[in-house]
């Protein structure tokens, strides 16, 4: 009777059973026949499944480029509580919302100015278009960065 692939996967090619654990270790373990087997399999299993710092964070820049440039704006929130209110900073007009406005003002323009600063300094020699795609550059970047740092906390 022809041997399951169970059995098939516990007996060596000349028919004797071999012993069920391998050792972790690098040296062979010795089967209870006398015959040695070695294994191809590396020690440590998270080299081959987790790439290094430089390979993930090349990996996670050209994906957060890649949506940088491609993505479009999927949500009217960030378009108007966002981009507007940053263009009205940068060049003096744009929409205004209802969370900015001085008799509401439950927004703060603080935390625009973080990317109004750099946008101010491109839109003296980019154009507004360019200085959008250029903040969402940077944005992607430092997304990447922080992946990578909590990347880095996991493996």
């Amino acid at each position: 009777m022809p041997l399951t692939t169970r059995q098939r996967s516990i007996h060596n090619k000349n028919g004797t059973k071999r012993s069920a654990s391998i050792g972790k270790g690098k040296r062979p373990r010795k089967s209870s026949e006398g015959e040695y087997l070695v294994t191809n399999a590396p020690s440590d299993l998270r080299s081959i499944s987790y790439p290094g710092g430089a390979v993930a964070l090349a990996l996670l820049i050209i994906a957060r480029l890649i949506s940088a440039y491609w993505g479009h704006i999927a949500d009217c929130d960030e378009t108007y509580n966002y981009w507007e209110p940053l263009h009205y900073l940068v060049y003096g007009s744009g929409l205004q919302t209802w969370e900015y406005s001085p008799i509401y003002a439950i927004r703060s323009y603080a935390s625009l100015w973080l990317f109004a600063i750099p946008a101010k300094i491109l839109s003296l020699f980019m154009t507004p278009v360019s200085v959008f795609y250029s903040l969402r550059a940077i944005l992607a970047v430092l997304t990447a960065c922080a992946e990578l740092m909590f990347y880095n906390c996991l493996s």
